[in-house]
């Protein structure tokens, strides 16, 4: 399938939304859950327009969008003492941290590289503005094709709509 990835345009919100419903919703999830998760799957014109967010899709030759994936830019002040503990000796160093805040694609496309390809743009991406890492909070049934990717799994992390409920955290080094 010949799939051209670009930028989101802002009238697309309500799509990238329902898709997103759509594709959590595949792994069985029931209408609670679904509802609890609305708000954190909810793609808003303003995001669109953030320039701290990078929402990109792929499109199929008929100009349906067959997935999205949007990147967040998270720069992180990271310490790192060389010599010596004292702090006007300490070196800073600015790593530049992105996350990957959202990845769906549509269920009817599953297994046909559209994920690969929106993860493999979103890497290009970074790369091209000197990110060092990615980080990925992922849905457990997500965490076998992140780790497919060459992603590592660094821990565990809570879920920001389901109390109680953890989800893997990730990270793909550049």
């Amino acid at each position: 399938m010949a799939i051209k990835i670009q930028k989101a345009a802002l009238n697309q919100a309500a799509s990238l939304t329902k898709l997103a419903m759509l594709s959590k919703s595949y792994w069985g999830y029931d209408a609670e859950f679904m509802q609890l998760a609305a708000q954190e799957l909810l793609v808003t014109e303003q995001a669109l327009l953030s320039p701290l967010f990078d929402y990109q899709i792929a499109i199929n030759p008929y100009n349906v969008i067959e997935g999205f994936c949007a990147l967040s830019f998270q720069p992180q002040l990271s310490t790192k003492c060389k010599a010596s503990l004292k702090l006007d000796n300490a070196d800073f160093e600015t790593e530049t941290i992105f996350e990957l805040e959202a990845l769906f694609v549509d269920p009817s496309s599953f297994r046909k590289g559209v994920g690969k390809a929106l993860f493999k743009h979103a890497i290009d991406t970074a790369e091209q503005l000197n990110c060092n890492r990615i980080l990925i909070q992922s849905d457990p049934y997500a965490l076998d094709f992140y780790l497919k990717q060459g992603c590592e799994q660094i821990g565990l992390s809570q879920s920001n709509s389901i109390a109680g409920r953890t989800l893997p955290q990730l990270q793909f080094t550049l």
